[in-house]
């Protein structure tokens, strides 16, 4: 018992000793360049947040309002903001083309595919109708084009099922869009390409014909032409023979019925009527001719009446019995029994080609991870953060893509050099020339509350000492005395930046990255020291190696975990 009371106590002692204190995180400041410069101003975590929470608000708004060039504006600023932003630049797209802003629509999806190929792909239709639209919509033969073919694919759907008439108007109204097609004139002469509208339908193919530019087309309808000329002979002539035969003129009704079967030997009733015309006129030699003709025309319909017609003529002639044909010559090309539909003749117009102009737009891609903002990184973060109300976007969004990629100045020209007199009219005056690496600093003489110039700058004074101190946003204040001496003096001031800081406390200290360069850390908890600017952060926190784009300015101090 008294062994087991010892142990409880050893037990208890040890639970009661303290905890070694935490190890302070070691520190490495980090040489790699920023990938932009830091915007002081921002409460964002990064350019990307910005324009995320700029994407989410336009969409709730497009979503209420409907409000096209709203939605314009908000998108292009966004991608404004982040120029890497894919889904915006993709959202602007889809929302130019809905404006019918070609040009704009095409940058914006083209750039989307090369920020993601997950919206490259989606955008690969869209992006092949746009381009074709753009280019049309630059000429006013384009504009023609594309208002034509947008109005004839409707139009073949339907007119199968359209009466005659409404169809003839379809077409008539599609055919002064542009005279120079050949599809309406073609589908018109089809419509009316039966009987007595043969007539008609040749002239609609001459049309068709001098307007077709692919020559299989063109022969296609060449020969529907022709044909279509054909039937108009025969049923000219064919009417004529009726109306000589119902006048008794047998030797001109022969003639004439022989005519039209010539035309088209395949409709034998013609040669029928031909030999009863010539035995009505008493020309029996001709008559049995073309009895021999169809008796061997291998037609049942014919060849029977025929052989009976020869057996009674044998006994007034003897050629009855005997007769030759030429069948086999004249029957060579019969032609067509029935009457022709042009409708069969007429080459389909694909409708393939005309199909880009119905491709659906997609949808609008949304992007629902959640806004952070610098603030929530802080080592005495809040606990909730929220983010800013929005400003109306600064773009117009007459042209979102120009505006919203718009060249900012990346090499601005030189600093003019200041100058400014503050020499009171002293007769030793002196000029301090003075400069600082980086220019832009504010040069404070003296006790002054605002500052005299911004380096570069000459100031004329008068000779003596004078306290200056240089202030520059993102680097340390310089303070010093100059004695100034000489007619002219230089002052050359190099300012220290101001870092900021990242503490990282868990996760693979291997894995660690900036901007995709592997920065050496012996373990973590290490505070990681950057010159002010835009970084992305990776690492292994445990869960799978993750990036975050940071926002670093002069003096934040900012945690990076695995949340």
């Amino acid at each position: 018992m008294r062994s087991l009371l010892f142990v409880f106590a050893a037990a208890v002692a040890g639970a009661q000793d303290p905890l070694p204190p935490p190890q302070p995180p070691s520190s490495v400041t980090v040489s790699v360049p920023p990938l932009a410069p830091v915007d002081p101003n921002t409460p964002y975590a990064s350019p990307r947040d910005a324009a995320r929470h700029r994407l989410q608000a336009t969409l709730t708004e497009l979503s209420a309002n409907r409000n096209v060039k709203d939605g314009l504006r908000g998108f292009a600023q966004a991608l404004l903001e982040d120029r890497t932003y894919a889904a915006a630049a993709f959202d602007l797209g889809i929302l130019a083309a809905i404006a019918e802003k070609w040009d704009d629509a095409v940058a914006a999806l083209e750039e989307a595919s090369k920020l993601d190929p997950a919206l490259g792909k989606a955008a690969a239709p869209q992006l092949e109708r746009l381009r074709l639209i753009a280019k049309l919509e630059k000429s006013s033969e384009g504009k023609r084009r594309r208002a034509y073919d947008e109005a004839l694919l409707p139009l073949l759907q339907k007119l199968s099922s359209m009466p005659p008439g409404e169809a003839d108007s379809a077409l008539a109204d599609l055919g002064r869009i542009d005279p120079k097609r050949w599809e309406a004139p073609a589908l018109l002469a089809a419509i009316n390409g039966d009987g007595p509208n043969y007539q008609a339908a040749s002239k609609f193919l001459e049309i068709a014909i001098a307007n077709a530019a692919d020559p299989a087309v063109r022969q296609a309808l060449e020969t529907a032409r022709k044909a279509a000329e054909r039937e108009i002979s025969y049923a000219s002539t064919r009417a004529a023979a009726e109306k000589a035969s119902d006048q008794g003129d047998y030797p001109k009704s022969a003639e004439l019925y022989q005519s039209a079967w010539s035309g088209i030997p395949a409709r034998v009733e013609n040669g029928l009527d031909a030999a009863s015309a010539l035995l009505l006129c008493d020309d029996t030699p001709h008559a049995v001719a073309l009895l021999a003709r169809l008796r061997d025309s291998k037609d049942p319909e014919v060849e029977a009446p025929a052989r009976a017609m020869l057996k009674e003529l044998a006994a007034i002639e003897p050629a009855a019995t005997s007769a030759s044909s030429d069948a086999d010559q004249f029957f060579h090309e019969p032609g067509p029994r029935e009457l022709i539909r042009i409708a069969a003749m007429i080459p389909p117009v694909d409708r393939k080609p005309f199909e880009i102009y119905t491709r659906p737009l997609p949808r609008l891609v949304e992007d629902p991870e959640p806004v952070a903002l610098l603030a929530s990184f802080m080592l005495d973060a809040p606990p909730s953060v929220a983010p800013p109300a929005l400003t109306a976007p600064s773009l117009p969004g007459e042209n979102p893509w120009r505006e919203a990629t718009q060249s900012r100045i990346e090499n601005p020209a030189p600093r003019a050099v200041q100058s400014v007199d503050l020499s009171a009219g002293s007769s030793e005056a002196r000029s301090l020339q003075v400069t600082s690496d980086p220019a832009g600093a504010r040069l404070f003489l003296a006790t002054a509350v605002d500052p005299s110039c911004e380096t570069p700058c000459t100031v004329r004074l008068a000779a003596g000492e004078y306290p200056v101190r240089l202030n520059l946003a993102g680097y340390r204040e310089i303070q010093q005395t100059v004695q100034v001496k000489a007619d002219v003096q230089d002052l050359n001031v190099p300012l220290e930046i101001v870092r900021g800081t990242v503490l990282l406390e868990t996760g693979s200290a291997a894995s660690l990255k900036v901007n995709g360069n592997a920065i050496a850390v012996e373990a973590l908890p290490v505070e990681l020291s950057f010159a002010p600017g835009l970084y992305r952060i990776g690492a292994d926190f445990g869960s799978g190696y993750r990036e975050r784009l940071l926002s670093i300015k002069p003096g934040a101090r900012l945690r990076l975990g695995p949340r």
